[in-house]
Order: structure tokens, then sequence, then C-alpha cells
């Protein structure tokens, strides 16, 4: 990184509720640079009424959260496994529908990569793919069954 200094800013999230599992920082490098917001969130796998309202207080969280003026890159295990994105295509249900158009709304870029034995779990998106040189697969994360998403930034 030569001489600049790395920077990063754990946020308190407005809007969320304690339940939610998910991370949210803001990362720079050097003073005069914008930083990128980047949220980390896991939502447990299933689709019951409480997985529906899960789903929901995650979307509104990331919505009521993102930075106005600078990239938000957010990442995780969705566990929206029948969204088939190679056609962009989802089911019309209350978990996959709901995730499905919030990675399509105007200005979101989608990095995919397969990252559970064959199957797109772990995604990142981003309103700013400038701010990504790389997004690849890397190798299982210590006992888990998902393998490690490796993003390169400016």
């Amino acid at each position: 990184m030569d001489d600049k200094k790395l920077t990063v800013l754990v946020v308190c999230l407005d809007k969320c509720p304690s339940n939610l599992e998910l991370v949210c920082f803001d990362v720079s490098c050097g003073c005069n640079s914008v930083p990128a917001r980047v949220f980390v969130c896991y939502r447990p796998p299933g689709y019951s009424p409480v997985c529906v309202n899960y789903m929901t207080d995650m979307i509104d969280c990331l919505n009521a959260n993102q930075h106005r003026s600078s990239a938000n890159i957010v990442t995780g295990n969705f566990n929206c496994p029948n969204i088939y994105w190679p056609n962009l295509t989802s089911p019309n249900d209350r978990i996959h529908r709901p995730f499905w158009t919030l990675q399509y709304m105007p200005d979101w870029f989608n990095w995919l990569h397969y990252t559970r034995i064959g199957n797109i779990l772990d995604l990142v998106l981003t309103d700013d793919p400038g701010k990504l040189c790389s997004v690849a697969t890397g190798p299982f994360f210590a006992h888990s069954d998902h393998n490690v998403v490796i993003l390169k930034s400016l």
C-alpha cells in the first residue's frame, strides 16, 4: 500500500433489529480517499414466517444505512439457492424475490461466484463497480462448506 494508511471505521447501524447477523464498516485508504461502506450479511436458511421477516428486516437495514456519497459493497451468505443467476430468474416467493429485486435496484452491480458446491450463495453486490478490481473464490473457509470470497479494491 506504499505510504497510504488504511482506515477502518465500524459503523453503528440505524433502524436495524438486533437479531440480524450483519456487520458494517467504512474503509478508506489515505486521508483524502472517499470511503467504501462494506456490509457483511448472513441470512439463515429457511422459508418460515420468521425467515421472511428476517429477509425483510435485512433489506430494510441495508437500504436505511447505505452511504449516500460513496461506494457500498454488500457481501455475505444470503441463502437464496433458488435464484437462477445465469438466466436472472427468481421464484416469486417472499424470500427470493425481495432479495433478487434488491440487487437489481438502479446502479447495483453484482459479482457472482460459485462458493458452495456448485451454488451461488455468497454474493458481492456494489453500487460502484469501479471500486472493485476483482472478486475471486478462494479455498474453503476453516471448517465451513463455503469457499472464501476474495475482494480486491482500488
